[in-house]
């Protein structure tokens, strides 16, 4: 599929929309940055990279996949990592 104007200028637009968005919720109280390990920064660009690369495929595969679907997948995906879906048993972290 080709190329849509300004999809780059959109995709920036929008990751910096969505990396201030959630980083204000990771702010707001309820978690605390020094007991996640990692800085929120990166948890905020984590999440919102994962969206719009999902959001890109689902507009390039024609949106065949209804959006409430689409929500709840990417939410579980999100919520519970793709490690635990079903249909993985054990993954090991040894190389």
């Amino acid at each position: 599929m080709g190329q849509i104007p300004y999809v780059n200028t959109f995709q920036r637009i929008l990751r910096d929309y969505l990396v201030e968005h959630f980083h204000l919720l990771l702010n707001s109280g309820m978690l605390q940055e020094e007991k996640m390990g990692m800085p929120f920064s990166l948890i905020a660009h984590f999440i919102a990279g994962a969206m719009i690369n999902t959001l890109t495929w689902w507009l390039e595969k024609g949106m065949t996949v209804p959006p409430e679907v689409m929500a709840k997948n990417v939410a579980l995906l999100l919520a519970h990592g793709v490690y635990h879906m079903p249909g993985i048993n054990e993954i090991s972290t040894e190389s």
